[in-house]
């Protein structure tokens, strides 16, 4: 919301203790989400609600045909 504000910083004051830095280049990011917000559960791990891996690589591929998607159950 800040970015569209001429006087505002991106990460504003509320989000930039969660500024990720990385090196300048092209990311594969895998998102691992183990909090079922619906039924305020932890599915596999309690330790953390969500992970997110950022894997450099050299050159983009073609998209995949299909994402995976997973329902909780």
């Amino acid at each position: 919301m800040s970015a569209q504000f001429r006087d505002e910083k991106v990460p504003d004051k509320n989000c930039e203790n969660y500024l990720i830095e990385l090196n300048n280049g092209l990311y594969k990011v895998e998102i691992i989400q183990n909090y079922d917000v619906d039924q305020g559960k932890h599915i596999g791990s309690d330790k953390v609600n969500m992970l997110i891996n950022f894997l450099e690589v050299r050159e983009l591929g073609a998209n995949p045909d299909k994402l995976f998607w997973c329902s909780y159950m």
